[in-house]
């Protein structure tokens, strides 16, 4: 409340240092002050309406959250996105006494275009991160130095069969990919392990062969990176080419002995048709 006008004046003064735009909002709609700011950037009111400045209507806005404040007669914070010069703004709403004892609501706006801005590209690149995460099959997994989960990568299904929401209710890693084989204290050292081969349990029953890494970080709550690869298709390749290798191999054996065979009987079968030559004819030999 301010009463003299020394000190109504030195409170314009005050006002005018601002950076952003103040007024004295009326309860009949009007507005009985502005700064230099709000002059510049929505022009002077000369008579207009809040609603009519803010908003270009010809009747007040059905909600409006300055004119709460007459009501509630309690300070309020809130956002105005979209403001006639296109600027985003962040309000303060206060309770107002004028010098001669009415009622006003004294507003105060901040600029905070370029903080939506970054917001909004912070979101557009959650959302792409979201979306490549989401359609890429190496699963990962952030969890804290005990295991308990931190972030879920929502691609967890595609190895696993769970979802993340389903995934994250089971609390801890070692549930979803059992006890690792690996050097601990290498990794304490490193930081950084890499090709853990296991093998996990899908939901429908079904084991993948996978490789995990596992890296030390420093991410919010997060203390571990947890990357995992399926190489079930792979090991089935390796698999059947070993076969295969095997079955060559046995092939060749075969083949080497049949030779070996052959060598050892044509020396016999020669000599026994030799031996045959010198019988006489009415031989039984």
């Amino acid at each position: 409340k301010i009463y003299s006008p020394t000190e109504r004046e030195r409170f314009k003064s005050l006002l005018e240092l601002f950076p952003g735009y103040i007024y004295l909002q009326s309860p009949d709609h009007s507005i009985s002050y502005t700064n230099q700011y709000f002059s510049n950037e929505f022009g002077k009111p000369e008579g207009r309406m809040c609603h009519e400045i803010f908003h270009g209507k010809s009747r007040p806005c059905s909600e409006c959250k300055t004119f709460k404040v007459f009501e509630t007669k309690k300070p309020i914070i809130w956002e105005r996105d979209k403001a006639p010069n296109g600027k985003s703004y962040l309000v303060f709403d206060f309770p107002f006494l004028d010098s001669d004892g009415s009622e006003l609501v004294l507003e105060f706006g901040m600029d905070i275009t370029e903080r939506k801005k970054t917001e909004k590209l912070l979101e557009e690149s959650e959302t792409l991160n979201r979306l490549t995460l989401s359609n890429i099959h190496d699963t990962i997994i952030l969890t804290d130095d005990n295991g308990d989960f931190v972030f879920i990568c929502p691609n967890v299904h595609f190895i696993t069969g769970y979802s993340d929401s389903e995934v994250k209710e089971m609390g801890n890693i070692k549930k979803l990919i059992g006890e690792l084989d690996y050097n601990h204290e290498l990794f304490e050292i490193e930081g950084n392990i890499q090709n853990i081969e296991s093998r996990i349990l899908s939901k429908d029953g079904y084991k993948h062969n996978v490789l995990i890494g596992l890296r030390a970080i420093d991410f919010r709550n997060a203390s571990r990176l947890y990357t995992i690869h399926d190489i079930t298709e792979i090991k089935k390749i390796q698999k059947q080419l070993d076969q295969a290798q095997r079955m060559e191999a046995i092939g060749n054996l075969a083949g080497g002995i049949a030779h070996d065979f052959n060598n050892i009987l044509f020396p016999i079968i020669g000599l026994s048709d030799l031996m045959l030559e010198d019988l006489p004819p009415d031989s039984l030999e």
